[in-house]
């Protein structure tokens, strides 16, 4: 029997990898220690969903063991009657067993082993795994890899050592989602992303609090302008000639482009045509 173990010195090789080319690129630590974790997650996961993996004798006797059920049919055959593609039936079996504690471990146990992939996707990969679609369909993708994954080890095995069902499938999504809501609101992991890009999209608490604040900032500026521009046209507009400017300057903001100085008209005053 190989155990489940044997996995995880891949899995840590792989986190190393990850730790020195998120030092080479200047990963956001927050981004780099959840894809570490995501990828240790994993390689566990592996190790729970197929191993320990009968070989040699163990497996020899398993074979033998399986063949003497299936009366004459052939080992491909009992491996695909083994799996059960109905929806909700086995989910409907063990809610009928409860509170024995196999239908619990079953029924919860494949839940909550996919929790962590709910928060770990969003803080691992922000720009692809931000919406809840996106974890949907990677979870989705891992469940079926697992299972398929198992189906095929079975067919090589001759003989069916775990079984293939689609309320696995339910189950184990179920869970992801659980811990995408969790961490969504707040509940795993919120509090890690104030300074993180895992919320690209909606923007950082401080670009956040810059489009909140920029808003007020400019129409303080334009109020302060009125206040300067109206102080000042009450000085120019004391005498004739500050009158005069001041027209000036709205008919130069307003009217058609004329030369810098224009001619002079009656009086020696600028005029324009």
């Amino acid at each position: 029997m190989v155990p489940g173990y044997a996995v995880w010195p891949y899995a840590v090789l792989a986190a190393a990898l990850i730790v020195a080319r998120g030092a080479a690129t200047a990963t956001p630590r927050p981004t780099l220690l959840a894809r570490v974790v995501l990828v240790l997650y994993l390689g566990w996961l592996a190790g729970e969903a197929f191993f320990p993996l009968p070989v040699g004798a163990a497996a020899a006797t398993a074979r033998a063991a399986a063949a003497a059920h299936v009366h004459g049919a052939s080992a491909r055959a009992a491996v695909l009657r083994a799996v059960d593609l109905v929806p909700l039936r086995s989910i409907d079996e063990l809610a009928g067993r409860l509170p024995a504690w196999p239908a619990v471990r079953a029924l919860v146990g494949n839940v909550l082993v996919f929790v962590p992939l709910g928060p770990l996707l969003p803080l691992a990969a922000p720009r692809r795994c931000r919406s809840w679609r996106a974890i949907l369909v990677t979870a989705l993708a891992v469940t079926l890899t697992i299972e398929l994954g198992q189906l095929t080890v079975s067919l090589a095995l001759g003989f069916a050592y775990r079984v293939t069902e689609l309320d696995d499938v339910l189950l184990n999504t179920a869970g992801a989602m659980l811990g995408w809501l969790l961490w969504r609101t707040g509940c795993l992991g919120r509090g890690a992303l104030l300074d993180s890009p895992c919320t690209e999209g909606e923007g950082r608490p401080t670009e956040r609090r810059e489009r909140v604040h920029r808003p007020t900032a400019a129409a303080g500026a334009l109020r302060r302008g009125e206040a300067e521009g109206d102080g000042g046209g009450r000085r120019r507009g004391k005498g004739p000639a500050g009158a005069e400017t001041l027209r000036l300057k709205d008919r130069d903001a307003t009217g058609p482009r004329t030369s810098a100085t224009g001619h002079l008209g009656e009086a020696g005053r600028p005029s324009y045509e």
